[in-house]
């Protein structure tokens, strides 16, 4: 299967050397400018500023790309052995944040959202894992447990959805999933 990818494919896989080797370039040029934020006399550049917006949403969306890229590469050695399922899925990944992607591009503003939504859903997935294994809580001081309910609390009074009281599932019209993990 691997040679018959290969030689149906031998220019495209080519050209995807020097376009990922590009994309690398252009990430670390990202970083680079995202890195070089402005200072004030009091310090960093205010997160409430629209200098800070847009160069959040140009790092969102950078490392979104970088990602969806990345997972292309996955779904072409998944394709090129035979793996047509497994690229299938990850052809589903690379959509996904390929459209989140353009979506933050076009909207600066929600960057600062979704990067705040990562606190809430660690957080549900760290009380679901202390419901299930509570003997890995012992891998967190108290005050790491402390910090990361703080970071979710912060997000969840920014997030300003309204949610399942039995699942804490976003029950707003623009939650794409209606269902939690507990079924509601």
């Amino acid at each position: 299967m691997q040679k018959r990818f290969i030689e149906s494919h031998g220019p495209f896989i080519e050209e995807f050397r020097n376009v990922e080797a590009l994309k690398n370039r252009i990430f670390d040029l990202t970083i680079e400018k995202y890195n070089q934020i402005p200072r004030t006399s009091d310090g960093p550049l205010a997160h409430d500023t629209p200098e800070f917006e847009t160069r959040l949403a140009h790092f969102v969306v950078n490392s979104l790309a970088k990602a969806a890229f990345e997972d292309f590469g996955e779904l072409l050695i998944l394709a090129g052995n035979g793996l047509g399922f497994g690229a299938t899925k990850t052809l589903r990944s690379v959509y996904e944040r390929a459209v989140t992607a353009a979506y933050i591009g076009s909207k600066p503003s929600e960057a600062a959202i979704f990067v705040e939504q990562d606190a809430i859903d660690m957080h549900k997935l760290r009380q679901r894992l202390f419901e299930i294994a509570p003997e890995l809580k012992v891998d967190f001081t108290p005050e790491d447990l402390k910090a990361l309910e703080d970071r979710y609390q912060q997000s969840r009074a920014k997030a300003k959805t309204e949610t399942c009281k039995h699942c804490g599932q976003p029950t707003n019209d623009d939650a794409w999933a209606r269902v939690g993990l507990a079924g509601c």
